[in-house]
């Protein structure tokens, strides 16, 4: 299978496992379907990220639709992150879920339409048949892995990344310390 019926069945799956998630009633049966989702979903977003868009970026070059995608794993993963940190049962689980499936299917579908059928229009069948296998593999490994895993090591890199490229910490302590470095700076003025 070439990628982009892959990506665009992976889609689907993804889909699907949202609507199972937001039918089903029982607790426990819900519990499970969160896991599979997350699992399911952090090992798609390794994939795509391994495979798909550097692809992309080959294909179609850096574009803002790509950098936006890319972007927009980072998103979806914490969020998936803090979906899954909290009980089914706590007050925010509602709140959590509806923002994350609203950026979620957003991303999908821009995805799954604008970049997928840009790529295949530019991109050698041989090329894309090749990189189906390829983010297969990379899929199942992930799966293997486990969301959580996964995900952290997803917000690690994308947190280096950034520190990479502004030379600037990043977190909860540097985004403290330069509030606190303007705020003193206010005041002395």
């Amino acid at each position: 299978m070439n990628i982009i019926d892959y990506v665009k069945q992976r889609h689907r799956q993804i889909k699907e496992l949202i609507r199972q998630l937001e039918l089903e009633e029982r607790e426990e049966e819900r519990g499970s379907l969160r896991v599979k989702l997350a699992d399911f979903l952090a090992a798609h977003i390794v994939a795509e990220n391994e495979v798909l868009m550097p692809l992309l970026m080959k294909h179609l070059g850096s574009s803002a639709l790509v950098f936006e995608s890319s972007e927009e794993h980072t998103v979806v993963a914490f969020m998936l992150d803090r979906l899954v940190a909290i009980p089914l049962s706590h007050h925010t689980f509602s709140a959590r879920f509806r923002v994350f499936k609203d950026i979620l299917l957003n991303h999908l579908e821009v995805e799954g339409y604008d970049l997928i059928t840009q790529l295949g229009q530019v991109a050698p069948e041989k090329k894309l048949e090749k990189a189906g296998k390829e983010i297969e593999l990379v899929f199942c490994n992930g799966l293997r892995e486990g969301w959580e895993k996964l995900v952290q090591s997803l917000l690690s890199a994308e947190k280096a990344k950034t520190k990479e490229k502004t030379g600037k910490k990043v977190g909860k302590k540097a985004v403290v310390k330069k509030a606190t470095a303007k705020a003193t700076k206010k005041s002395n003025s």
